[in-house]
Formats: C-alpha cells, sequence, structure tokens
C-alpha cells in the first residue's frame, strides 16, 4: 500500500539523515498527513556491518567507507592502478 511503501523510505531517510547523511529531496509525510511509520523509531545502522560491505571492501578509500585499515585501503584495485592518488597514501 501507499502507507507502507512511504513509511519504509521515512524510515530509511531518517535512518540516513541519524548518521549525517544530508536529503536533497522533498520527502516529509509526517508533516501533513501522518503515517504510521511517522511514531517509529528510526532504525539505528550497523557500522561493522557497512564496513565490511562488498563496496567498502572493494573501494576502500571512499569517505563513506571509513574508517578503514591501511592494508585494505592499499589492496583495492583503484589502489593497484594507480597508487600516486592521494587517498592510496594514508
Amino acid at each position: 500500500s501507499p502507507d507502507e511503501y512511504n513509511g519504509k523510505l521515512l524510515l530509511i531517510k531518517r535512518c540516513m539523515l541519524d548518521d549525517g547523511f544530508t536529503f536533497l529531496g522533498d520527502f516529509s509525510p509526517c508533516e501533513n498527513d501522518p503515517i504510521p511509520a511517522c511514531e517509529l523509531p528510526a532504525p539505528k545502522r550497523d557500522i561493522k556491518r557497512r564496513l565490511d560491505s562488498g563496496y567498502c571492501i572493494r573501494d576502500a578509500y571512499l569517505t563513506e567507507c571509513q574508517p578503514q585499515s591501511r592494508e585494505r585501503i592499499l589492496n583495492t584495485e583503484q589502489c593497484k592502478r594507480y597508487p600516486e592518488v592521494y587517498y592510496c597514501d594514508v
């Protein structure tokens, strides 16, 4: 249903905002016509799960994948191809 869909979007948005991300859009269902998810607490992301994800292992040098070990950053394909890039020398 639209309320369930909007509720899941709302929880994702609130989770990301709590982690310091910026929302670039206009999605505020709780201000005009509240949906059931407006009363739910925002979920907390698991930092270890994010850092150990395939995305952060492959692109360990990215800001959103920090903090990473120096070894993991240097073993990325990007750093192997372009070792002179500033972020590969941490």
